[in-house]
């Protein structure tokens, strides 16, 4: 994942983070980037863009499972199985 990035002698430097999140609406893209948690609304830099805009999102926790190959409809549902046989396991999930 890339993403554009200007700078300015006046830009403030944000390291690149993940989780980056994008979705099509009504044929636009939207892009979220996670701010590192040392910033708060308060300290973030101030967008000189006016599509640009700063929401703060509750705190939520994700779990993950990777799995090599191609994503097939029937490999991702099989894995799906695993993951959540495995979340169960360990009391996570039930």
């Amino acid at each position: 994942m890339t993403s554009p990035v200007a700078l300015s002698t006046e830009s403030t430097s944000i390291a690149m983070t993940a989780p980056v999140a994008s979705q099509q609406i009504d044929g636009q893209y939207r892009v979220a980037f996670m701010m590192p948690s040392s910033y708060t609304m308060e300290t973030l830099p101030t967008a000189e863009n006016k599509n640009i805009r700063f929401d703060q999102l509750p705190e939520q926790r994700f779990y993950i499972w990777a799995f090599g190959g191609s994503a097939t409809e029937t490999k991702a549902k099989k894995q799906l199985v695993r993951f959540e046989e495995a979340l169960t396991k360990q009391g996570i999930v039930s």
